[in-house]
């Protein structure tokens, strides 16, 4: 048994040595009893994952545009029970985003968000829309003078989320 294998390396020292390495490999495989039709399969095989990982890697060098909001100006007011809320944001990235959503954080720690729906293009500014400017919100304790965390939300063309926060004192008119 130990001989057999002896032999049988010696041999395929030899096919490395005369054949080459490309040959001896086959010559190997051949002498294993593995076909032709296997060998092709196997390469194609590994052919196409080479390519598979070449094209991910090419991918992250050529980034999609995305957006980043930034929030430029933002005020809260108290009047009653009710919020009254001006953000302008501006857009300082190099793709389209879709401002979807405001999110309110009060200092306990309860968050409260509105949904809006505005387009903002590379390099532009947008305004909460008059409409969506006076809420009633029903999570958060509405106090004078103490900072709330606000929460601006951006998705782009593939619906990642970018978002972007400023902390604010609430203020009586």
């Amino acid at each position: 048994m130990i001989s057999d294998t002896l032999i049988s390396f010696s041999s395929y020292v030899e096919k490395y040595i005369s054949l080459g390495k490309a040959k001896y490999y086959v010559a190997w495989l051949n002498s294993k009893g593995v076909s032709g039709v296997v060998i092709a399969i196997l390469l194609t095989v590994i052919g196409i994952a080479a390519v598979l990982i070449f094209w991910s890697y090419i991918q992250t060098l050529f980034p999609k545009p995305t957006p980043k909001p930034v929030i430029v100006d933002a005020k809260l007011w108290i009047v009653g029970n009710k919020l009254r809320i001006e953000i302008t944001v501006k857009n300082i990235g190099d793709g389209p985003g879709t401002w979807e959503k405001v999110i309110i954080t009060d200092p306990d720690g309860n968050e409260e968000s509105f949904n809006i729906n505005v387009d903002v293009q590379p390099g532009a500014s947008a305004s909460l829309p008059t409409s969506d400017q006076i809420v009633e919100p029903t999570k958060l304790t509405l106090t004078a003078g103490k900072n709330y965390l606000i929460t601006v939300v951006f998705k782009d063309n593939q619906g990642n989320e970018h978002t972007d926060s400023k902390s604010v004192p609430a203020q009586k008119p």
